[in-house]
């Protein structure tokens, strides 16, 4: 069963039944599943309840992986990084000497 809502009010947390928008109701909302016995009542509210906690701590520890890890170089940083590698290899590499054919000049 969906639309089923959770609330975290003065109480505590408090599961309300799904139900529609309706306009010519007092509090504007209809239910579309009424519960009448109050044992079945609170064991949905149980397991709703339940269920929903579960999900909230997969989630928080899904969040907690990801703040953890390493961060990886943006791929500006990269890019940077890159661009002064190069710089520093062609600055490394020795002058060819005046005279001599380079491999391109001897194709």
């Amino acid at each position: 069963m969906d639309d089923f809502r959770i609330f975290d009010g003065e109480k505590g947390m408090f599961v309300a039944n799904p139900s529609k928008a309706d306009s010519s109701s007092k509090s504007g909302f209809r239910s579309t599943a009424r519960v009448v016995d109050p044992d079945l009542q609170t064991q949905l509210n149980v397991a709703v309840r339940d269920a929903y906690i579960k999900e909230v701590e997969k989630l928080q520890a899904r969040a907690a992986a990801v703040r953890h890890t390493p961060e990886k170089p943006r791929i500006w940083e990269q890019l940077t990084e890159g661009a002064d590698q190069a710089t520093k290899d062609t600055v490394e590499q020795p002058a060819p000497e005046k005279g001599k054919a380079t491999k391109s000049a001897e194709r």
